[in-house]
Formats: C-alpha cells, structure tokens, sequence
C-alpha cells in the first residue's frame, strides 16, 4: 500500500509474537494517514501486575509457557509497551485494560494444565487452540466455561480503568 493510506488499523493480541514489534510500528505508522487512528491489545506478561510475572519470578516457567502455547515471545511491560507506541509517532488517546484477576488467574490455570496434561499424555501440544479442540466438552464444562468467561468479561468491563497488564490502546498518529 502507498503512504498515508488508511485511516485506521487494529491489530489484536499481534506484538507479542512478532520478532520485531518496532519494525511492526513502523510499518503502521507509515500505513497511517496523519491523525490516523491505530488500536491495539497487547497482554503484558513482563508487567509487575502480571500473574505470569510472577509465576516467572517464582518458578521460572511462565514466559515459557505463553511461548510453548501460544507463541508470545515478546514478555512486554506496560512501560516498554507505551515507550514503543510513543517511540513510533504515535500519541495515545485512550488506555483500558481488561483481565484482571481473575482473567489472569484463568490464563495462567489454563496454560498451566495444558502442560500436565502434554506431559502426562506425552504428546507434543503446539497451541491451546490444539488443546482444547481435542478436549471432551460435556454439557457442565461448556456451562462452568460459560460463567467463568462470563465473570472475566464482567471484570474487565467494571475495572477497565484500572490498570491491569492487559492492555487496549487507542493512539492516534502524529501530523
């Protein structure tokens, strides 16, 4: 595409897996038109709020774990995260998190049990969509998923003013 071509562009849970998220920034910018719009969501696992800080910190394993199954291998923080977008022209206009505690708390369970059970199938397990597409789904797991996914949804609607490694970012290019 030409430069200055679009007015707006999103990329949803995209940094974390690219190998070069300012080359991905740059590119965006150069795509924008001035005053054009870009949002993004990005998890930041590197972040002091961030479950999988924590489970990293302490055992040592959780980046490796959003890296096996998910394929994060950017561990942003909210400071670098902001730091990028800014760096790449760009100004934010609106900040909202999502998944809070108990988004986290679900995550880290999820990716958690995922591992014991590659390792106790002996399987080698390449994505959670993978995983949970050869799971049995019986009709009290697809109710309990339901009011899990729906309190997680409830609390990122409630606190999404408050800070959480789970970030949306509304930024707009500079002229």
């Amino acid at each position: 595409y030409e430069n200055n071509f679009f007015d707006a562009a999103l990329i949803f849970d995209v940094l974390e897996h690219v190998k070069d998220p300012d080359a991905m920034l740059v590119e965006i910018n150069r795509l924008l038109k001035p005053g054009g719009i870009f949002y993004c969501f990005v998890p930041c696992e590197g972040d002091f709020l961030s479950l999988w800080h924590w489970v990293k910190k302490l055992s040592g394993q959780g980046h490796e774990l959003t890296k096996k199954y998910a394929g994060h291998i950017n561990y942003f923080s909210r400071r670098s995260l902001f730091d990028l977008i800014l760096k790449n022209n760009f100004d934010v206009i609106r900040a909202r998190y999502s998944e809070h505690f108990l988004g986290q708390l679900l995550g880290v369970s999820v990716f958690m049990a995922m591992d014991r059970a590659v390792k106790k199938k002996k399987i080698i397990q390449i994505n959670n969509e993978t995983y949970f597409a050869r799971e049995k789904k019986s009709a009290v797991t697809k109710f309990l998923k339901n009011i899990v996914n729906t309190a997680v949804y409830l609390e990122s609607i409630i606190f999404s003013r408050v800070p959480s490694p789970n970030v949306h970012l509304t930024v707009i290019k500079k002229n």
